[in-house]
């Protein structure tokens, strides 16, 4: 893609870089580059005009082969589609560093989004990009802390900071993403909760529950315990179980009498933690894992089991 001289004369370019997806978490990414003085190419599937006001440096796409011109490519796309969309780049080069932004576990694999990649594209670079950060914050210049992991951290870390945009390093690939994928199904359940009139002793009992079930997996599949009690586990988890929070919502939905699919249908697309909680469902029943939490909250969801099927699971 080529760069209009106007453009690169306006403004002082650091480096150029690709967003993939266009969605809210998508578009923050590209602000906060932009914000950083790098060039961006955006893309998405429909190239919708970008909202008015967002800087000449983002340069929006729908031709996929587009991001291969750049070295990072921040993924923002969801974890149910990453698969198809990526599979269309299986014959390019793998100079690029790819920089997972999203969080799930996908379903007919159980791969976390930087296997995903490697599945597909085995000599890649993977890293991920995590923690508290909702997409509208982190617009609005609000003070956020995330913390990466993986391949050219350093440099990753050098493309994203800034005044507001704090950044912080850690080792731990596995345990970051798996932390990141089970507060959205546990934000869920703390939306269930809190629609169906349990008051705040329940939800911390909910929540300190939660936490341990994420320490438990995060162990068993391979990462570390002190990654939960960071920024991608307890940091992330608090931040998601609010009512700003899509997967807290699609609980306050079902938590009301509103059926999965009429839950659903109040989004542009289903929140992650609807697709996470049937990969998890998987990975309990074949390894004969005790999580009592997790697993009540897939009985209510997916099952119509009652909403106390979650608080007599509260140990």
């Amino acid at each position: 893609m080529r760069v209009s001289k106007e453009i690169l004369e306006r403004n002082v370019i650091h480096t150029s870089v690709a967003v993939l997806g266009a969605g809210a978490w998508g578009k923050a990414l590209a602000l906060l580059l932009a914000d950083n003085g790098h060039l961006v190419t955006l893309w998405d599937y429909q190239a919708k005009s970008l909202p008015i006001g967002f800087p000449t440096t983002i340069i929006l796409t729908n031709t996929i082969q587009d991001i291969l011109e750049h070295r990072f490519i921040f993924v923002a796309i969801p974890v149910p589609f990453l698969r198809s969309v990526i599979s269309t780049l299986i014959s390019s080069h793998h100079n690029q560093v790819w920089v997972m932004g999203n969080k799930g576990i996908e379903q007919t694999t159980l791969l976390l989004p930087t296997q995903i990649i490697n599945d597909i594209l085995p000599q890649a670079a993977t890293a991920v990009i995590s923690g508290p950060s909702f997409a509208k914050e982190l617009t609005e210049k609000k003070l956020t802390h995330i913390v990466i992991a993986g391949a050219r951290s350093h440099e990753i870390s050098n493309l994203l900071s800034n005044s507001y945009c704090m950044t912080h390093q850690s080792q731990d690939l596995i345990g970051i993403q798996l932390s990141a994928a089970l507060k959205n199904p546990l934000s869920l359940g703390m939306g269930l909760l809190a629609a169906s009139g349990y008051g705040l002793n329940a939800q911390a009992a909910y929540i300190t529950q939660a936490l341990s079930e994420i320490v438990f997996l995060v162990k068993f599949l391979g990462g570390k315990q002190e990654t939960v009690y960071g920024l991608a586990g307890l940091g992330d988890l608090f931040l998601t179980c609010n009512p700003m929070s899509k997967n807290y919502q699609v609980g306050m939905l079902l938590g009301s009498g509103k059926s999965l699919q009429e839950a659903i249908s109040q989004f542009d697309a289903p929140p992650e933690g609807l697709s996470t909680l049937a990969s998890v469902q998987q990975i309990i029943t074949s390894n004969k894992l005790d999580l009592p939490l997790l697993n009540s909250l897939y009985q209510v969801v997916y099952e119509q089991h009652p909403v106390n099927t979650i608080t007599t699971a509260l140990r």
